[in-house]
């Protein structure tokens, strides 16, 4: 959520170990009607593969604020993961 009605906002996918993300995303703002004190709701959806070698591997997703518009209007960020396990990770 955020004030900033002209946000134009990138996604980058950044992992501890310097792997590589195969993903694409969908980002859209909508005016907010709820009771929220911000003006704009921004959904970002990120959809990929994270493949990762013999260890654990730990990941950050990054907003880009292509505009610099959050620097005076600052961006509340929350969200959900949904993730499918393919193949097997460690051993059991």
């Amino acid at each position: 959520m955020s004030d900033a009605t002209t946000g134009l906002f990138a996604i980058d996918i950044i992992h501890d170990d310097s792997s590589v993300s195969t993903f694409s995303y969908l980002a859209t703002s909508k005016a907010n009607f709820e009771l929220e004190p911000k003006l704009r709701l921004y959904d970002f959806v990120i959809t990929g593969v994270i493949t990762t070698g013999a260890s654990d591997v730990g990941i950050a997703i990054k907003v880009i604020d292509d505009l610099g518009v959050t620097s005076t209007k600052p961006l509340s960020l929350s969200g959900r993961m949904f993730a499918t396990q393919v193949g097997s990770i460690g051993t059991l």
